[in-house]
């Protein structure tokens, strides 16, 4: 799997690409949470904008 971040800023890029996915685990039923560990970190910038995004 791949990991793409879409970014609402106007004249950002429409989607960043963040690296590779390895599958890690799940947990609950409806709805599931998948857990996945990326290759490689995301940039500062990115991680607190996906970070600030997702609560």
């Amino acid at each position: 799997m791949h990991l793409f971040i879409r970014a609402t800023d106007a004249g950002a890029p429409p989607y960043l690409y963040a690296g590779p996915m390895t599958y890690r685990g799940h947990e609950g039923e409806r709805p599931m949470r998948i857990l996945w560990d990326l290759a490689h970190p995301l940039p500062a910038d990115v991680f607190h904008y996906a970070k600030v995004n997702t609560g």
